[in-house]
This record gives C-alpha cells, sequence and structure tokens, in this order.
C-alpha cells in the first residue's frame, strides 16, 4: 500500500506508452472515505501525472489492457457501489508485501 498525496493505492496495474511514460489503472481509497479505481499518468521520473481529475486515453484497448492485468491479479472485479472492498481488513506487512 503507498500514500501519495491525499491518496491511498492499494494496487496498481502499469502499461507502457513510450518515452518512459505509463497509464495505471489503480484502486485507491480517496480522502473522502470513497474506495474506487481511477487512471492515471506516471511519467519517465516514476512522478504520477494527475491533470484535475482527468486523464487522456489513446484507445480503449489501453484500458481493456490494464483491466486483464487487474483481473488477473484478483482485484479488478470489485464492484465498489456495493461491497467494500476486503484488502483494507488486512495487515500493513500484507499489503507492504504485496507488489504495487
Amino acid at each position: 500500500m503507498k500514500s501519495t498525496g491525499r491518496v491511498t493505492i492499494y494496487k496498481n496495474a502499469e502499461l507502457e506508452l513510450g518515452e518512459g511514460w505509463k497509464l495505471c489503472l489503480q484502486l485507491v481509497h480517496f480522502p473522502n472515505g470513497y474506495d474506487g479505481y481511477r487512471l492515471i499518468h506516471k511519467d519517465a521520473k516514476g512522478c504520477l501525472r494527475s491533470a484535475r481529475g482527468q486523464t487522456g486515453i489513446n484507445s480503449k484497448g489501453d484500458t481493456d489492457k490494464l483491466w486483464e492485468i487487474a483481473i488477473k491479479e484478483g482485484w479488478g472485479n470489485y464492484d465498489l457501489s456495493k461491497t467494500k472492498i476486503e484488502i483494507k481488513t488486512k495487515t500493513v506487512s500484507e499489503l507492504v508485501a504485496a507488489p504495487i
């Protein structure tokens, strides 16, 4: 688990876009108490780049690939409008041991 600013990242999937940039799908906890998914870019230095809540996507295929990764890793099928994520109940050491 990683905290960036006000958002806590539980899980992360990345897709290379070229020139060091990546598109990320993340399972996160927002400061308002909401758990959800977000798409965000990561630059060549590894810094997350949000643009006032907007992330440009080149194609649906890019997001499909990210969802495939998340589903394969077991965290891409949550319906967070109906269910709280179970990852919150894990210990910090379990979350740190899981790749982000």
